[in-house]
């Protein structure tokens, strides 16, 4: 039986492991300053990673560089930010929504929401323990993508030059020539360049950055823990009565009614939900097999609701090995001037959608800067 108690205060505190504390710090001028030296048109830039941090650096980039190249693995852009599509169902299997803190992120924010891309989310959330739910109310404005979570960074995209289903396996200096070359997991060279950019979770950035130490012992301080996913379709309506909740619970973090955000109705009359793991259940749980995740997750579900959950009539299953920085850095970004090579994405900022953007707004502006 699911118990229902609702608190009408702003809940000024929280479980730490669901909301994070940390403030978005990042050097002033790196943001607000004109470029002191700008590149000429044909200096030319690789990023690796299509992520909404590769991205937003990308299209800042090219409003002064005409010679910018993103490389993603994937065939689409977004990173932890992509929906899924599976049977004609689509799933927002990594980030949920997302919420504004600062004002270069709020002016975004704005634009994506003028353009129609994003939209508020006004979902009730619920803090959910052993079948008690209580109301979430903290007071932020979240924001969805539309119609997909990555349409917004699908749409800078677009802007950009990416080439899709490339994954960058090693980068090497020529220093006769000071320049740099990509080489693919084909051993295949995808061409030289004058600066690179790595914009990748920090456990696969290492690597790339290994010809530069600096950066490399700074990388690899970085802790980003694993989350298993359930995107999950039943035939009939769970009737829980919340949109999503934030679970206190061994096994469970998160799970939403993803059929009922705004534009997601192409469930073909399923209910779609999506179910995230506790970070500390995923990590001890990393190798178990897709089967004893999907028995232990729905198990933990209807315990933490209190429900008989029925049989669902479509199960898909994601590990994502590097979905969040405990740790992340303070910077807003990581850059070697000299070698012209840098880094950004969540982990080297704030562990928030905002801050894989602004880590890529930041070195965008230092690599100007310094140029």
């Amino acid at each position: 039986m699911l118990i229902w108690r609702r608190v009408d205060f702003l809940r000024i505190e929280y479980r730490s492991r669901f909301l994070s504390k940390e403030r978005l710090i990042l050097k002033p001028f790196l943001l607000s300053s004109p470029p002191m030296n700008i590149p000429h048109q044909n200096h030319s830039i690789a990023i690796i990673g299509a992520g909404l941090s590769g991205i937003s650096c990308a299209v800042a980039l090219g409003k002064t560089i005409g010679n910018v190249t993103v490389f993603e693995a994937e065939a689409q852009p977004g990173g932890r930010m992509i929906s899924r599509q599976q049977d004609g169902m689509q799933f927002d299997s990594g980030a949920q929504y997302f919420t504004v803190r600062s004002d270069a992120f709020r002016q975004q924010v704005k634009e994506w929401l003028d353009q129609w891309l994003i939209d508020e989310w006004p979902a009730w959330l619920v803090d959910l323990e052993n079948g008690e739910a209580l109301s979430h109310e903290d007071g932020a404005k979240r924001y969805i993508g539309r119609p997909m979570m990555h349409s917004f960074i699908q749409d800078m995209a677009e802007l950009c030059d990416v080439r899709y289903e490339t994954k960058i396996k090693k980068i090497g200096f020529h220093k006769k020539e000071s320049r740099w070359e990509l080489i693919d997991t084909h051993r295949k060279t995808q061409g030289s360049f004058d600066t690179v950019i790595v914009a990748v979770p920090a456990p696969q950035a290492v690597p790339l950055l290994s010809v530069t130490p600096a950066l490399t012992n700074i990388a690899e301080t970085i802790v980003m823990t694993a989350t298993w996913t359930l995107m999950v379709a039943f035939d009939e309506p769970l009737q829980f009565g919340f949109d999503g909740a934030y679970v206190l619970s061994e096994e469970l973090a998160w799970i939403v009614r993803d059929s009922g955000k705004i534009e997601r109705d192409g469930s073909h009359g399923k209910e779609v939900w999506v179910i995230h793991a506790s970070p500390e259940w995923s990590e001890k749980n990393k190798k178990l097999s897709t089967k004893k995740v999907n028995k232990i997750l729905l198990d933990a579900l209807g315990r933490v609701t209190g429900r008989a959950i029925p049989k669902p009539h479509l199960i898909v299953t994601e590990l994502w090995p590097h979905a969040k920085p405990v740790n992340p850095l303070t910077e807003g970004c990581l850059y070697d001037r000299e070698l012209r090579i840098g880094a950004c994405g969540d982990w080297c900022c704030a562990a928030r959608v905002e801050g894989a953007y602004l880590s890529g707004l930041t070195l965008a502006a230092r690599v100007l800067h310094d140029a």
